[in-house]
């Protein structure tokens, strides 16, 4: 079975039985069930397009996406300095859409930014943690969603990593293997 579909399914079945749960406790009536189950395929449809979707808005923006979980993690190596390295990625941290607060820690070193609401996503918590490595300084860069309960996020997780480890790629990073 496709991915997407699957998600879709998985979505769908899982709504459409709350659905019809809260139908009938709601109502009484057994009536209801085709109404709230027919509910349930049309959020399952839906969800399958928003994930398709997401994927082919990356596919257009040079992104190859295995996993379109909302939570995403990458590692690279920088062959410059932890300072260097935050400066790096503070210009690349400028190029995500809807950018909001930027945030420096010094112990351990780290940025913290947050995304705002968009047509994919409440918005995303992006961290950047910096350690030293033996060719210079380690990066590690997460998203993850603003609300915890958020399950798809249209491939926005993946565009967040992938800009800013994209960045530091063209300045000298390499990616590491997990």
């Amino acid at each position: 079975m496709n991915k997407h579909l699957r998600i879709g399914v998985q979505a769908g079945v899982s709504f459409g039985i709350i659905m019809t749960v809260f139908g009938y406790f709601q109502t009484g009536s057994l009536a209801t069930v085709p109404i709230y189950a027919a509910t349930g395929v049309f959020f399952g449809a839906m969800v399958t397009w928003f994930s398709s979707s997401g994927e082919r808005r990356l596919k257009t923006k040079g992104i190859t996406a295995t996993d379109l979980s909302p939570i995403q993690v990458r590692t690279i190596d920088y062959p410059g300095t932890p300072r260097e390295a935050v400066a790096l990625t503070k210009q690349a941290l400028r190029k995500l859409r809807k950018l909001k607060d930027v945030t420096e820690t010094s112990s351990p070193l780290s940025l913290q930014a947050k995304t705002g609401l968009t047509f994919e996503s409440f918005g995303e918590k992006i961290v950047v943690h910096f350690s030293l490595s033996s060719i210079g300084t380690r990066i590690q860069v997460s998203s993850k969603p603003r609300i915890s309960t958020t399950r798809m996020d249209m491939g926005r997780g993946v565009e967040n990593v992938e800009t800013i480890v994209r960045h530091l790629l063209k300045r000298g990073a390499t990616r590491r293997v997990p």
